[in-house]
């Protein structure tokens, strides 16, 4: 399996993801993508709405079935409605620990997010390519689609959310922390019941990382001299190309993947777009065949035009710093 690299580049709109709960110790705030807001605090006064009969009890979340096992019900705080949510970002629920919330509300005033386990939420297509640019989320972890295509994902701590107290241990083999685990344990059981009760494909991305490309068209490879030289060695990077819109003569060229040369896979999506990719390349094949920004119509013309925009390069390059070359081996 080809796992691709994080595209490490320092983003006009931050990807901030640091969500809630790490899977055996705890949690932050559910995650704030992408502009680094959080989900409100779950509130005790949220009632389950519907009880099924079955050792579960049942919360319709925004037309979302979730089920949290009754055996643990009483020991949760589970918050089904959010007041302002982040672009990009649906939550559907948020399950913390009571005790630690009621923990921290005696002694500070104010839970602040103590005692998150994890929770549930869909992101939409342009979230979703911020984290495939990123090789991944922080806190966040997508796990399933829904028969339109949505991503449903779960969030969990990144620091520890257990609270007894400013001078009470994390960990040990006190029967609170015991119970504090098995709580976090539970994630794995609500998010297989969450797909099977609302009919959903589990999907991870390692589907889209295993894929050799991004778009179904013909592909050209550059390689881009930086000018640098590194172990005696003239540094490059490889840069795929494809046409995501229209294929053959008028169509735009994009750079839609890199390759450098440990063989490490870098996805690229536009960042400098609120939207997703697709609608940022259409309006760019609108403005070309209107006579506009018609670098793009050859691969060259887009390569450069990558290197000059991209926060991770940010220079002017001249067409003979790029060389035509084979289909690197990684993405065969």
């Amino acid at each position: 399996m080809k796992r691709l690299s994080a595209f490490a580049l320092i983003f006009s709109i931050l990807l901030t993801l640091s969500a809630c709960g790490a899977a055996d110790s705890g949690t932050v705030q559910p995650p704030a993508p992408p502009d680094g807001s959080q989900e409100d605090p779950p509130r005790e006064d949220d009632p389950p709405q519907e009880d099924a009969g079955e050792d579960v009890t049942v919360y319709d979340c925004g037309g979302v079935q979730i089920a949290l096992p009754n055996r643990c019900i009483g020991l949760l705080t589970v918050q089904t409605e959010f007041s302002d949510p982040d672009p990009g970002w649906t939550p559907l629920i948020s399950i913390s620990e009571t005790a630690s919330m009621e923990a921290a509300e005696a002694d500070w005033g104010d839970s602040d997010g103590m005692g998150f386990l994890f929770g549930f939420g869909i992101v939409d297509q342009t979230l979703f390519e911020q984290i495939l640019r990123e090789g991944g989320g922080t806190g966040i972890e997508i796990f399933a689609k829904d028969e339109d295509g949505r991503c449903f994902a779960q969030t969990f701590a990144t620091d520890v959310r257990y609270y007894r107290g400013d001078d009470t241990p994390i960990g040990g083999d006190s029967e609170e922390w015991k119970t504090w685990e098995e709580l976090n344990a539970l994630a794995p059981e609500v998010q297989a019941d969450l797909i099977a009760r609302n009919g959903l494909t589990p999907y991870t991305l390692d589907e889209f990382y295993d894929q050799p490309f991004t778009y179904d068209s013909e592909h050209v490879y550059l390689n881009y001299f930086t000018g640098s030289v590194f172990n005696g060695t003239e540094e490059y990077y490889t840069l795929v190309l494809s046409q995501p819109v229209r294929q053959g003569d008028g169509g735009i060229w994009c750079v839609e993947r890199m390759v450098d040369q440990s063989g490490h896979v870098y996805v690229w999506f536009p960042i400098s777009y609120d939207g997703p990719a697709e609608a940022y390349y259409e309006a760019l094949q609108e403005r070309c065949d209107k006579g506009e920004e018609k670098d793009v119509l050859t691969p060259l013309g887009a390569a450069r035009q990558f290197v000059k925009e991209s926060n991770w390069f940010l220079q002017d390059a001249a067409p003979e710093d790029f060389r035509e070359t084979e289909k690197p081996a990684v993405l065969n």
